[in-house]
């Protein structure tokens, strides 16, 4: 064994080759003594929900198991890598009910089909998602839950939730999912499993969804079960081991109110008070709160203000503000945005950011549409100029008939538009021949024309004779 050791290293050596002593349960009461986060890449490739076409890579799944009865207490699906903003997530799911999480993904279950929405005493975690301030600040500072960091290569430190993956493939068959990332090494030839990808990050979410709900309820591990639960008949479940544990006054709660939840796990950003409503990341959101509190209305009248909001990466249907007194106020999503409803934000904010460049063809097109615009813009000016005739008149004059010209032209134009379009009155005049007498001068000619209305009455007569000819 020595050599062994010292040909592997110490780190393999603990991690794959020492002896084992205990059991991941040793020193666990109860359920919600402790849990065990992680996260991994899923071995399978999504598309968009917008487009079936826009292949958005593989996503991150984080998984929160409870240590005592193998449950797993919470997950998120996102594209966020191993973090803490992802891991918050993961927790804030493990943190709230069920019921309305499986809700919004279209799934129903009742409360006991997933009855986990407590605060753990203990967490522990890589050092990925938990090595940093804004966790220990939330967690521990906040929550009052206490926080173990596995060492690095030493993921048998949480043997419970690194287990619960290769469950989770097996129960959801992501290998041979289209799109599945195949165990074998891809040989020449072979079609790219990538461009297989046709589940959507809300599809695959609903299918982990139920994986879980599965592994909970009816995977047995009867190495679970003690004499107390044996004697009981206890089928080794994890959901079963879980109820059998609260019923036996075991559970380790950390009791904490939903304002603290939100208010540490939920991630902040800035977004901006407008007339049409609060503005976050492109999406307009309204509430009963800001309207009784004329924020929208003085936005108005004195410009747009920033807010502080709390969301959720699972939705873009609400976000949250909070109020002098520190209370939460759901903000939904207005209803004249409904091509982000039902959306989760990161698909939302990849979308905006697709649609906001154009494809190497459509820009090709606009800059050839551009140059052929600008040719023709110049040859126009150009025409123009070539037919100008000089009037002779001064730069004063010119300026001076502006107000006449323009008169005229609207005549002439009104003339034109009669004729073409058949508007003229279809009681004919009566035929008087063309005079240049003051009295059958127009008004606006009388009025305007001034030293040049023998040119105007000239001009205005022609047009009328031309009328009536045609």
């Amino acid at each position: 064994m020595a050599v062994l050791r010292g040909r592997k290293g110490e780190k393999r050596w603990q991690k794959d080759h020492r002896e084992l002593s205990g059991r991941a349960t040793d020193g666990v009461h109860g359920p919600c003594h402790r849990f065990e986060i992680d996260a991994t890449i899923a071995d399978i490739y999504l598309v968009s929900r917008y487009r079936k076409d826009w292949i958005i890579g593989r996503p991150i799944v984080y998984v929160v198991a409870d240590v005592f009865s193998g449950m797993i207490t919470g997950v998120f699906i996102g594209l966020e890598g191993p973090s803490w903003d992802g891991a918050r997530h993961a927790l804030f799911n493990t943190f709230t009910s069920k019921v309305a999480f499986c809700s919004a993904h279209n799934i129903e279950i009742s409360e006991d089909d997933w009855p986990c929405h407590h605060l753990p005493q203990e967490i522990m975690a890589d050092r990925a998602e938990m090595l940093s301030e804004s966790a220990k600040v939330s967690l521990v500072d906040s929550l009052k839950i206490d926080l173990a960091v596995a060492s690095p290569y030493r993921p048998d430190w949480k043997s419970i939730v690194e287990s619960r993956f290769k469950l989770l493939n097996d129960i959801s068959q992501i290998h041979w999912t289209p799109g599945g990332v195949r165990a074998r090494e891809q040989e020449r030839g072979d079609r790219d499993y990538r461009l297989d990808a046709t589940l959507n990050l809300e599809e695959f979410t609903q299918i982990i969804i139920v994986s879980i709900l599965h592994y909970n309820r009816h995977n047995r591990q009867p190495s679970r079960l003690n004499a107390e639960m044996i004697n009981d008949g206890i089928e080794p479940t994890p959901l079963n081991i879980w109820n059998w544990g609260i019923d036996q006054g075991l559970g380790c709660f950390n009791p904490q109110s939903d304002e603290i939840v939100y208010l540490h796990l939920l991630p902040t950003a800035q977004a901006s008070i407008q007339a049409g409503g609060i503005n976050f990341k492109g999406m307009f959101y309204t509430s009963e709160y800001a309207i009784e509190n004329n924020w929208f209305s003085r936005a108005r009248n004195k410009g747009r203000t920033p807010t502080k909001v709390w969301y959720s990466p699972w939705s873009t249907e609400f976000i949250w503000i909070q109020d002098k007194n520190r209370t939460f106020h759901a903000c939904s999503l207005r209803s004249s945005e409904d091509r982000y409803r039902g959306m989760r934000l990161e698909e939302v904010i990849d979308m905006l950011e697709i649609i906001s460049k154009p494809s190497p063809k459509i820009h090709h097109e606009q800059l050839n549409g551009l140059v052929q615009l600008d040719e023709f813009i110049e040859s126009t000016i150009n025409k123009s100029k070539n037919n100008q005739s000089a009037s002779g008149e001064s730069a004063a004059k010119r300026i001076e008939g502006i107000r006449t010209y323009r008169q005229v032209e609207r005549l002439v134009e009104q003339t034109r538009l009669n004729v073409r379009f058949g508007t003229k009155s279809k009681e004919k005049p009566a035929e008087q021949p063309i005079t240049k007498e003051p009295l059958t001068i127009p008004s606006v000619a009388t009025t305007y024309a001034g030293e040049r209305s023998t040119q105007v009455i000239d001009l205005l007569g022609s047009l009328h004779q031309k009328g009536r000819n045609s």
